[in-house]
């Protein structure tokens, strides 16, 4: 197991976290997140996946490593969930009109 899988699933078994979802950007920086809220829009499901907090990593690192930390704002990203042939959840970026949809509905529920 990488050094970066034990770290999150240290992270998973000692945090508030239980499913971390990592994503490795073009230059193989890995940015770690978690599900806070799924949601339909149109025929499609959406996530809305949030940056983990610093003080959630659970490395030991002095400088951490292991994901992007922002520690002026929360990331969050809007995410559509499709499944691989396993049934496995698998998070891929929506198209323009994809995420306008997705967008709209999100907001439409947090006015409620």
């Amino acid at each position: 197991m990488k050094d970066a899988e034990k770290d999150i699933a240290a992270m998973q078994d000692e945090e508030e976290f239980e499913d971390v979802i990592v994503f490795t950007d073009d230059d193989g920086n890995e940015h770690a997140f978690y599900e806070e809220q799924q949601f339909v829009a149109g025929k499609n499901t959406y996530a809305v996946l949030v940056g983990l907090p610093e003080d959630a990593c659970a490395c030991g690192e002095e400088e951490c490593h292991c994901h992007e930390h922002n520690e002026d704002e929360e990331t969050a990203i809007l995410a559509k969930i499709e499944f691989d042939k396993d049934g496995t959840p698998v998070y891929v970026e929506p198209n323009e009109k994809e995420f306008a949809e997705a967008r709209a509905a999100y907001e439409a529920l947090e006015e409620d």
